[in-house]
């Protein structure tokens, strides 16, 4: 993210150090300014397809955790502040058994449509819509 993001990682060192920041390769250059607060730094290939971008994040962070065998350090948690790691922070919580949101309940939060259908049928109130597709 843009260096406005600072104040966040300097209180999350103050607090919770070390971090370790994952980061897609399209984005180091942009998020550099952050190097010097982590501990560590996994980058990542990303792809337009969430689902790929998962695997791929996945194994660039697992190979990270197996470099760490060694170490006493733990991952506590796993949180992003930015929109497009929402999905991904969510499957990283799972794949490492952290607290997080399931990625089943994110995929339907950010879906309007599939958000209404779910309130809907668990008999929360919620206002007429329509789908409108394009042709």
């Amino acid at each position: 993210g843009s260096p406005g993001r600072e104040p966040v990682l300097r209180r999350l060192q103050e607090e919770v150090a070390p971090l370790v920041v994952v980061v897609p390769a399209q984005f180091t250059e942009l998020c550099s300014w952050a190097r010097p607060l982590c501990s560590d730094w996994i980058t990542f290939e990303s792809a337009e397809d969430s689902d790929e971008a998962n695997q791929r994040v996945w194994s660039a962070v697992s190979a990270w955790v197996k470099s760490q065998a060694s170490c006493a350090r733990e991952l506590l948690g796993c949180m992003t502040y930015d929109e497009w790691g929402i999905e991904m922070c969510a499957f990283l919580c799972e794949q490492l058994k952290l607290p997080g949101t399931p990625v089943k309940t994110i995929r339907q939060i950010r879906n309007k449509v599939t958000f209404r259908d779910v309130c809907a049928a668990a008999g929360i109130p919620v206002p007429r819509y329509r789908t409108v597709h394009n042709a």
